[in-house]
């Protein structure tokens, strides 16, 4: 038989499965290659150098057992198996497990659950393919919207009255406003009066467990005089360190299935190891990442003025080039002038700006202007209702083009090869085009540079 099934275990070393798997394979009573694992940094190691697997079976009693490694698992087109007592009561199926056996299971049992959920192993092969962890869900989500500006431009209170009138005319508070910026300001904007529980937290509680609704729901803060749920969040910027990529994205898909609409007030940091050429910052980013990526909508704020205008434009050129459509990007200019030919000419301006950077005029939504509200640092500071008008108009352009639109559709990014000089350039092929001619113009009127000669600058 060329192929087997290539299985590591990972368990403490007194586990009886554990053992009995290692007789098993070397008296060929099951056709396994086995593998012996005691601490999840031993599997973490044997996975990332490319070794092929079919599954990793794990006992529930080891230690770092969590929707990360089991990503990590999945990530190389491998099964998780868990190996459970009767006592287990864990939920994993939802952490992305393929199956459950029991500590007592036999060498028929394990064959065709292996048969079932794993791949045999060709010999002849020793790298790994990439796989993506999609866990089958069939509930549906609501929708997300992301709300992003630079600083100063008042996106945190377009996001609360945004929440505020998408839950005013509902039965019960079904609407979750999110605090996902590194500075978090929501707790001073409504004086909840405390910092516990957060999106920390939340995170946290995905990262060995699937939350139900109701469970999610009291990590949340009930704004009756707004008519919205409150996610607090981060009380440091070090928190950020500590929740991982994979269980962010589990905490968003809970929110969104445990509300009618999901608001999520964030930075507009997108970098990412292919900008920046750190996966540090990209982990650091995964949740403004992961919401310009998912979300239904995505609510871009600026201020009046030659400088909020430029703020605005980078802005949608930054979200379009992640992949955002432009008929999903609503444009809102906060505190603009109510003259009627100064909006005009400011749509007209953005429009073409937006044409020139490369995002196209298709599917253009026009920018949204918000007068300037006089009592608006003293509704902050009694954290009282935001006046309807003044949320209202964004409000009923979000349900119109949640209508429209319907739910998105997100489709894996293909692969694109990176050439020396365009790392950071961004996505646009005209931008980069530009950007060649231009250099190869420079270096040809220079008459310090030679045939040949290679400078810091291209070496870097």
């Amino acid at each position: 038989m060329t192929d087997r099934f290539v299985v590591l275990g990972l368990a403490r070393s007194r586990c009886q499965w554990f053992s009995d798997l290692a007789s098993w394979s070397s008296h060929a009573v099951a056709p396994i290659d086995y593998i012996k694992c005691l601490t999840c940094d031993e599997a973490q190691a044997l996975i990332g150098s490319g070794r092929r697997l079919s599954a990793v079976l794990v006992d529930t009693a080891v230690p770092g057992l969590d929707r990360e490694f089991i990503a990590l698992v999945a990530s190389i087109g491998a099964a998780t198996i868990i190996v459970a007592d009767a006592a287990s009561t864990r939920d994993w199926e939802s952490l992305g497990c393929s199956a459950i056996l029991s500590s007592t299971f036999t060498p028929r049992e394990l064959v065709e659950t292996l048969t079932r959920h794993a791949h045999p192993v060709d010999r002849s092969t020793r790298r790994a393919s990439r796989a993506d962890l999609i866990p089958a869900y069939n509930t549906p989500m609501a929708p997300l919207i992301g709300v992003a500006g630079s600083g100063g431009t008042g996106a945190s209170t377009l996001a609360i009255s945004l929440a505020q009138e998408l839950g005013r005319h509902s039965s019960a508070p079904s609407v979750a406003l999110a605090d996902g910026a590194r500075r978090s300001d929501m707790s001073m904007y409504h004086d909840v009066g405390d910092v516990l529980p957060g999106l920390p937290e939340l995170v946290e509680a995905h990262r060995v467990d699937q939350l139900d609704p109701a469970e999610v729901r009291r990590l949340l803060f009930p704004i009756h005089n707004r008519f919205y749920h409150l996610l607090l969040g981060q009380r440091r910027s070090r928190d950020a360190a500590a929740m991982r990529p994979h269980s962010i994205l589990a905490a968003v898909e809970s929110l969104r299935r445990s509300f009618d609409f999901v608001v999520i007030d964030h930075d507009p940091e997108l970098d990412g190891e292919t900008e920046t050429g750190s996966i540090d910052i990209e982990q650091r980013n995964t949740l403004s990442r992961s919401t310009a990526e998912l979300a239904d909508l995505i609510v871009l704020v600026g201020r009046s003025g030659a400088k909020g205008i430029h703020d605005l434009i980078r802005l949608i050129d930054r979200y379009a080039d992640h992949g955002v459509p432009r008929e999903r990007i609503i444009p809102v200019m906060n505190q603009a002038s109510r003259s009627p030919a100064y909006r005009i000419a400011t749509t007209r301006v953005i429009s073409e700006l937006c044409s020139s950077t490369g995002t196209g005029d298709s599917g253009f939504v026009a920018p949204l202007y918000l007068p300037n509200l006089r009592r608006m640092e003293e509704l902050h500071r009694s954290a009282s209702p935001l006046p309807e008008a003044f949320g209202r108009p964004l409000a009923n352009l979000t349900r119109k083009l949640l209508l429209e639109l319907g739910p998105r559709q997100t489709e894996p990014a293909e692969p694109v090869r990176v050439r020396p000089g365009e790392l950071g350039l961004g996505s646009s092929p005209e931008r980069l085009s530009r950007r060649h001619s231009s250099v190869t113009a420079a270096r040809s009127q220079d008459p310090t540079t030679t045939r040949g000669a290679t400078s810091r600058r291209d070496v870097a």
